[in-house]
């Protein structure tokens, strides 16, 4: 996931010539995940849900219209975590990409929808707040069930360092910690990258919590 700094370094998600949502190998990918994901056996047994990792952070923030959300919001449902902010250049892209095909995943799933919500911490300034909201309408995602979470930077920055010290790597940037998996009684049950076989990881292991 780490990129030289030199790559990303003053690059801005606003200052891309092409969106990622209108690149063909976008959606060709996600093609990908649906075919690997769905085309397993609907009959299969599935295991025990991953071991606990620790209790997920509490927090209280908005989303980006302004509407109040806390972990309490969230309780009882499982979701998953992931951060983005105005530096991360490709990466954050990439991370934007697997949540796309599992927002898409969780609407459909092996065995119909899985109940999954997701959360979108957004870190830097309203131009960037301003980017990640429009993606998400041009995208026509459910807001229902994948929330952008703002709020001052350093909390957002906490609520990512207590999820880190989960993983067995240490995270130079908050949104290094890829993606997490939290079940119902908000415990964290899983760290995952943000490539293919990582995001289907997350996929199955969220259908199992």
């Amino acid at each position: 996931m780490t990129r030289d700094s030199s790559s990303s370094e003053g690059s801005s998600p606003t200052t891309k010539g092409k969106a990622w949502y209108v690149n063909p190998w976008v959606w060709a990918g996600l093609g990908g995940i649906l075919f690997v994901t769905f085309g397993r056996d609907c009959t299969r047994r599935v295991p025990e849900p991953p071991p606990v990792l620790g209790n997920a952070p509490a927090f209280a923030l908005s989303e980006l219209n302004g509407t109040p959300i806390t972990d309490q919001t969230l309780a009882g449902s499982p979701y998953l975590v992931q951060v983005v902010g105005p530096d991360c250049g490709d990466d954050c892209e990439q991370m934007m990409v697997g949540m796309l095909k599992l927002h898409q995943g969780f609407e459909v799933g092996v065995l119909g929808k899985v109940p999954v919500k997701q959360l979108t911490f957004v870190m830097g300034d309203d131009s960037v707040a301003k980017y990640y909201g429009d993606l998400a309408d041009e995208s026509k995602v459910d807001r229902k069930r994948w929330y952008f979470v703002r709020g001052p930077d350093p909390i957002i920055a906490e609520v990512v360092k207590a999820y880190a010290t989960m993983g067995e790597k240490p995270v130079d940037k908050p949104w290094m910690i890829g993606f997490a998996l939290v079940d119902g009684s908000g415990r964290c049950r899983g760290l995952y990258g943000t490539d293919m076989m990582e995001v289907n990881r997350a996929f199955y292991q969220a259908e199992q919590v």
